[in-house]
């Protein structure tokens, strides 16, 4: 029974993993350049070289391919954060900020294409994807809680509802990349992430 699900040397399931990964890079490759809004269905299958019929056995449409891209940028993005995070100790908050927010950036931005899927390509899609985005942006909301709250026990930060202030520092480091992604990337991501820690420190250090 085994042997019949092997062709050419790969399982049914290496085979669907295959295709499943071609339409990702697909995706990548047109929505990151062209644009979600102007890439048709048709337009993927033929770029990963699959049927219409293979598509909707793995997407149950455009959307959900683009929530696939943006969830593998978002992790990359949230991954990076908390292994810096862990790896930084007792670290002071000045250079604690730059050192996450700078693997924050880093990860976000390490392919353009992906880069302005996550960012700009998912803006206004629809109401779903709105959902799906801020599910994500609780996620990072109460990761950098957390951070905040260590730093108010070291006396870094002062005592008081941070909550608001991280929603709005997370709204505009977003921005920052799309800055970045729009303008060309004209700007170094250094910049972008300097700029970004600067923001976080100045924020969470008001009183």
């Amino acid at each position: 029974m085994a042997s019949a699900r092997v062709y050419a040397g790969r399982s049914a399931e290496q085979r669907r993993a295959e295709r499943r990964n071609r339409l990702l890079a697909a995706g990548l490759d047109l929505f990151g350049g062209q644009g979600y809004r102007n890439t048709s269905i048709e337009a993927l299958c033929t770029a990963a070289g699959v049927s219409t019929r293979a598509f909707y056995e793995e997407f149950t449409g455009r959307e959900d391919l683009l929530l696939a891209l943006h969830d593998q940028v978002a992790a990359r993005a949230y991954d990076a954060m908390v292994e810096t995070a862990a790896a930084l100790g007792d670290v002071p908050l000045p250079e604690r900020t730059d050192a996450i927010l700078c693997a924050f950036v880093r990860a976000a931005c390490t392919d353009p294409k992906a880069a302005r899927i996550a960012f700009a390509e998912v803006l206004g899609v629809s109401p779903a994807v709105d959902q799906h985005r801020l599910q994500w942006r609780n996620r990072f909301v109460e990761f950098a809680m957390v951070e905040i709250g260590r730093a108010i026990e070291r006396g870094e930060a002062p005592q008081r509802d941070h909550g608001l202030t991280t929603i709005a520092l997370i709204g505009a480091v977003n921005e920052l990349v799309v800055e970045w992604v729009v303008r060309g990337r004209t700007v170094p991501l250094e910049t972008i992430a300097t700029e970004a820690a600067r923001m976080a420190y100045a924020a969470f250090t008001a009183s």
